[in-house]
């Protein structure tokens, strides 16, 4: 990732999806989204994939934009 985990974490708004909650601890970033929470793993620069089991071949992606200071 080009931030720190922490960086991540925050509450973000989507007129669509309504309030999405990203924490971090131990290392890693968890998704919070009305019932669900989604662990996340780095994928590819500000881009996380979470997989609701692990067995599951494809994983929901969550793409983090960074605005002009570098902040997500």
């Amino acid at each position: 990732p080009s931030r720190d985990l922490a960086a991540y974490a925050g509450e973000y708004r989507s007129e669509a999806y309504g309030i999405v909650r990203v924490t971090s601890g131990g290392g890693s970033l968890q998704l919070e989204w009305m019932s669900w929470k989604l662990p996340l793993s780095h994928f590819h620069f500000d881009t996380f994939e979470g997989k609701l089991r692990e067995r599951d071949a494809e994983g929901q992606i969550a793409e983090f934009a960074l605005d002009a200071a570098g902040e997500p």
